[in-house]
């Protein structure tokens, strides 16, 4: 076995619990208030997103990051934003795209 295929599934099977400390640390910079969904996400060739709700009379979201934490809107779908900030940037340089290195993409 390949010692660094098997760190990487390992990183891997233990994302979610990163991106869940991750998003907890985000929504504490949330004004209260603003009502919220926030996640952080992980999508193979994408990358680490913070995933926001959407206010549907707006077609965004009720925050958008702040002047010190610019938060750069990458998509939506029917009822989420996604962003790019700078933690979500050093995310993928620091793991780069996990997923895809483990099958061989």
């Amino acid at each position: 076995m390949d010692p660094e295929l098997d760190e990487k599934k390992r990183f891997y099977d233990g994302v979610d619990d990163l991106l869940s400390a991750v998003a907890r640390d985000l929504a504490d910079t949330v004004p209260s208030g603003i009502p919220n969904e926030l996640n952080v996400i992980y999508f193979p060739q994408i990358g680490y997103l913070i995933a926001m709700s959407m206010d549907p009379e707006t077609g965004t979201s009720q925050w958008q990051g702040s002047e010190e934490d610019h938060w750069e809107k990458m998509f939506t779908s029917d009822t989420m934003v996604y962003y790019k900030n700078d933690q979500m940037a050093e995310m993928d340089q620091e793991f780069g795209d996990v997923y895809s290195e483990i099958c061989g993409e």
